[in-house]
This record gives C-alpha cells, structure tokens and sequence, in this order.
C-alpha cells in the first residue's frame, strides 16, 4: 500500500489520497498503519460488502467532484495515466466515468464522477455486483451515464503481454522479479521502464503468463 501511495503521489492532478478500507475489528491494524503513510489525507472505513457505499462515504468526509479508484493490489499504477484520466474528465465534463485501455494488467486507470456514484446507489435496480465492484453499475448502464473509453495503446508494446496485478503466488513472484529489477537498475517506476525492463528480460513475462484471470462477472476498468 505505501508503494502504491508513493505512486499516487507523483501526480500533479490529485489533491488527496483517500484509503477506504472495511471497518471492522480486524482491520483496526490495517488502518493505523496507513494512515502513518506520507501523504495519506485520511482513512475512510466502511461496509465491507457494499463497497460502492463505503466510497460515497469517504467522499463525504473528503469532498471531491471526481474519485480516482485505485486498489491495493496494483501496486504499479502510473502517476501519468492517472493525470490523463483527470485531465480527459476535466475536458470532457459530462462524462460520467472514464476508463483507460490498452495497458496491461493492473496498470489500467478509472476516474468516475461523484454525482454519478450517488445516482447509482439510489438506483431501483442496484444489484450485489454493483454494489461490490463500485463503478460496474455505472459502466454497464451506458443510457443513464456517459461512459468514455480513454484509450492507452500506444503507451505500450503489445507484444509485451505482462499481468501487473497481485492475485496469485505466481503474481507476487513477478512482482517482486519486477521491483527488484527496477531498483537494481535504478529505474522509475513508470510505464517507460518497465517495458525497458521486460525488454531486456522478457523471461519475467513466463512467470505468471499462465495464471487466469478470476472471472468475477465484471470487466475491471482499474486493473
């Protein structure tokens, strides 16, 4: 999670950094130690299954126009398509939700409007998917909400079919692969090293190349 915030914190188009975690006894722990993380804003705790209500709530304590939804277990989201994403919202303002595409996975980025989520929540037919995956009611109703495709694909060689996201023992292998070859090589921990990284040992890509993607029932925008 630090890593993650670290990250965020080379954006020049956030203003805040939000952590939403459930409530709960249990992750009493979780929430002390990341809101001693540089940077952190706040910590907003709420339902643990209604996660699209636990966002609203942080938006609540920390207003904002616009909410960036990062997860925890893309640790190598890139500050710049996080900028992108902002600055496609800014110019498009009646877009409700935007998403990127053409990254790999766990690199992607979603931006979503916070009049939209708190149109979502109230609407009649708001299911336990919408609920859990945050924007996905929002993204599966495209005649309510304007829904834009920010797409990404030049920023990356297609060719390099990596998974950037933490789901398995084989993707926390990858992973650790990864930081410990841009720390070796002193590199950023951006989009353009990486693919100088994976270029130069593309073995790292074999790693976790047979792992499935969990079908959930949901395009993820923010893998």
């Amino acid at each position: 999670m630090e890593h993650l915030v670290n990250q965020i914190k080379k954006s020049n188009e956030v203003y805040a950094i939000v952590i939403a975690i459930p409530e709960g006894d249990a992750d009493k722990t979780i929430c002390e130690k990341v809101s001693n993380i540089d940077k952190v804003t706040g910590v907003a705790c709420g339902s643990e299954e209604n996660v699209l209500q636990r966002f609203l709530d942080a938006a609540d304590l920390y207003p904002s126009d616009y909410i960036v939804r990062l997860t925890g277990d893309n640790p190598l989201i890139d500050a710049s398509v996080i900028d992108e994403t902002i600055l496609f919202m800014k110019k498009n303002p009646s877009t409700d939700y935007v998403y990127t595409s053409g990254l790999p996975l766990g690199l992607n980025v979603e931006a979503v409007k916070v009049s939209a989520l708190k149109t979502c929540i109230n609407l009649s037919d708001l299911n336990d998917a919408d609920k859990e995956h945050v924007t996905f009611g929002i993204r599966s109703r495209p005649h309510i909400f304007n829904v834009a495709n920010l797409a990404l694909d030049a920023l990356w060689d297609n060719y390099l079919n990596a998974r950037f996201t933490l789901d398995t023992p084989e993707d926390y292998t990858f992973l650790n692969a990864v930081f410990y070859g841009l720390n070796l090589n002193n590199y950023q921990h951006d989009i353009v090293h990486l693919k100088k990284l994976l270029k130069q040992a593309p073995w790292m890509v074999e790693i976790n190349r047979h792992v499935q993607q969990k079908q959930t029932g949901v395009s993820n925008a923010a893998n």
